[in-house]
């Protein structure tokens, strides 16, 4: 449309021209200053229509260079995140994180999920993401205590009795003061942007091939446990404990490696089968009562992608929390009944038993405290927060 304009002002310009250059001669003769004033007029208008001529030109250029950008293609972003867990509810969020980005982004970020494993061991998923292995990850919160202190009491929510107290006590409480903290040291310790978390009940339960009805059972047994909020507690009451990936676990119980394990809820067990190779199940106590996964995105793509993605990819971890929170209420419930139908015994401590299994995590967390500040502030706020609630 620009160009026709341009091209249209230039006949304009030399019609005008032709036409004087005919008349002139077809008049009387003009005295010199009354030509020299016509000729002086003209090439003002002349000059002026240059000046047009020039503008536009630059606006034809723009728009090709416009056009030409338009034309390039988008620069797409592949991402293949994993967790520590390849089924259940929290294998999940990742799923429908995908579904959401890929849709709203309209192919710009293309996520895929992989295994636990498939890119790089569960345990260091973090520095995978932070050294450029792979863009992004969603790993174990209480897997990186032995780096990030606070995460071991982060996610394992001590002293909080369920996952509604862990988002209004690390969430909002003190304006979410102890998620602020946590998601510093992430991007302080790796090259990351801590863009959100996934959190929901994890409820996490025994299984293990001999009863396990009191804490006082527990001593000479072998244990698969991952979590250092359980396995201290476990060590203070005579048991052992190893740590090995969930992939492996069904082996190890079925060829009576361990005598029990601890992991995930009811429902990422079940998802695993390991109703198959064990008898018996605590139903309570709760051993831990959340489950925290981080999402990481490596600082230099997170920086190079544009704003529009970077707040898609916001919204869409929020969106697949929030569901995966719901999703795992219901999960949790469903494989309760499944275990029972299977044939899974149920086992439930005493109340002195459970609050001596609260007490031992207690003295467990005291000793990140004196270690560790940020430890320290973490349990100041859920203490002031439990008496904020009445707990205590």
């Amino acid at each position: 449309m620009k160009k026709k304009r341009l091209f249209t002002l230039i006949g304009s310009i030399c019609l005008s021209l032709v036409l004087a250059a005919l008349l002139i001669p077809a008049c009387a003769p003009a005295a010199p200053e009354e030509v020299a004033e016509e000729i002086a007029e003209l090439e003002d208008e002349l000059a002026a229509s240059e000046k047009k001529v020039d503008a536009l030109e630059d606006e034809v250029s723009d728009l090709e260079k416009e056009i030409a950008a338009l034309k390039k293609p988008a620069k797409v972003y592949r991402w293949e995140p994993t967790t520590w867990i390849g089924a259940g509810p929290q294998f999940a969020n990742l799923e429908y994180l995908s579904e959401y980005v890929n849709k709203a982004s309209d192919g710009r970020i293309v996520i895929t999920p992989s295994l636990p494993g498939a890119i790089c061991p569960v345990d260091q998923q973090a520095e995978a993401v932070g050294s450029g292995l792979t863009p992004a990850m969603a790993p174990a919160g209480t897997y990186y205590g032995g780096k990030i202190p606070m995460t071991g009491l982060y996610g394992a929510g001590v002293g909080l009795p369920n996952y509604h107290d862990f988002v209004s006590a690390f969430q909002v409480f003190k304006d979410g003061r102890v998620q602020k903290i946590l998601f510093e040291e992430y991007e302080k310790m790796f090259n990351v942007a801590a863009v959100g978390e996934f959190i929901g009940p994890q409820d996490i339960t025994m299984g293990s091939t001999v009863p396990i009805d009191s804490t006082d059972n527990l001593k000479g047994l072998k244990f698969r446990c991952g979590d250092e909020a359980i396995a201290g507690p476990l060590a203070e009451f005579g048991a052992t404990t190893t740590w090995i990936p969930a992939a492996e676990v069904y082996t190890a119980l079925a060829t009576k490696v361990f005598d029990a394990f601890t992991m995930g809820s009811a429902a990422d067990d079940y998802a695993l089968a390991f109703h198959e190779v064990t008898q018996y199940w605590l139903k309570s106590p709760k051993l831990m009562v959340l489950y925290e996964l981080p999402f990481l995105v490596n600082r230099d793509v997170w920086n190079d992608m544009p704003e529009d993605l970077q707040e898609l990819v916001k919204v869409a971890v929020v969106a697949a929390d929030h569901r995966g929170q719901l999703g795992s209420e219901m999960a949790i419930d469903e494989a309760w009944e499944a275990v029972v139908d299977y044939g899974i015994i149920l086992t439930t401590w005493s109340e002195a038993d459970t609050q001596k299994w609260v007490d031992a995590q207690f003295k467990w967390a005291k000793s990140y405290e004196d270690k560790d500040p940020n430890s320290a502030e973490l349990m100041n706020i859920v203490r002031e927060y439990r008496i904020f609630k009445g707990y205590d």
